[in-house]
C-alpha cells in the first residue's frame, strides 16, 4: 500500500458517521430461545394466540428488526435434544402446575450448558411465595419473571438479556443512555419492565 492510500484510509477510519456507529451498536442479539414448558402451561400461554406471531407484532408495533425464534420444548429429554441440535442464545422454563421439575430441569440444563442464559418464567404471582422457598435452589436461573397473561413479558426478557450483553459496547461507542430501575421483585418488575 503506498502512502497515499495509507492516508486516505486514516482518514476514512477516523471519520465514523453517526449511521456508521448505528452498526456497531447492539451487536449481541437473542435469535433462537428454547422455551420449556409442560404441555397444560404451554397451552395457558398460547390461549391469546399463537406466541410466536404475537412476538413477531410485539416487535413490529416496537419498530424492532427480528423477532427471535422461539422452539417449544416440553420435556428435559426433547429440551437436551434440541439444545445438543442448535445454538440457542436464551433458555425459558415454565413454571405452573408442577413446580419441581422447572428446578430440577435448570440443573441439568445448567450443568451442560453453564453459560447459557436461562430465565425462569412463573405461571402467577401466587407461585413467587413457594419459589421464594426455595431461593437457594434457584441459583442455576440468572432471572425470574411472572407471566401475568401479557406477551410483552417475552420482548422484556429478551430485550433485558440483550441490554445486558450490549452495555458496555453501546455505552462505549455510541454513548448510549442507561435507564437504571431499581427493583428486587419478581412481582414490580416484571410489570414495569414491559412498559419501560
Amino acid at each position: 500500500m503506498d502512502n497515499n492510500s495509507k492516508i486516505v484510509n486514516e482518514v476514512i477510519n477516523t471519520g465514523y458517521s453517526e449511521r456508521d456507529i448505528l452498526y456497531q451498536l447492539m451487536k449481541n442479539r437473542v435469535e433462537k430461545i428454547l422455551l420449556i414448558a409442560h404441555l397444560y402451561d404451554a397451552l395457558s400461554i398460547e390461549r391469546e394466540g399463537r406466541l410466536d406471531d404475537t412476538v413477531r407484532g410485539d416487535y413490529y408495533k416496537m419498530n424492532l428488526s427480528t423477532a427471535p425464534e422461539i422452539i417449544r420444548a416440553h420435556t428435559l429429554n426433547d429440551a437436551q435434544k434440541k439444545l445438543e441440535e442448535g445454538n440457542f442464545d436464551l433458555v425459558i422454563i415454565m413454571a405452573g402446575i408442577d413446580r419441581r421439575t422447572p428446578i430440577n430441569i435448570a440443573e441439568k440444563i445448567k450443568d451442560l450448558y453453564p453459560d447459557l442464559p436461562l430465565y425462569l418464567l412463573v405461571n402467577n404471582n401466587a407461585d413467587i411465595k413457594f419459589f421464594r422457598s426455595v431461593r437457594k435452589n434457584l441459583k442455576q436461573f440468572d432471572n425470574i419473571f411472572v407471566w401475568n397473561g401479557d406477551s410483552n413479558i417475552f420482548l422484556t426478557i429478551v430485550k433485558l438479556l440483550e441490554d445486558q450483553l450490549n452495555v458496555e459496547n453501546d455505552t462505549r461507542i455510541g454513548l448510549s443512555r442507561i435507564i437504571m430501575l431499581v427493583e428486587d421483585d419478581e412481582r414490580y418488575y416484571s410489570r414495569y419492565l414491559p412498559l419501560l
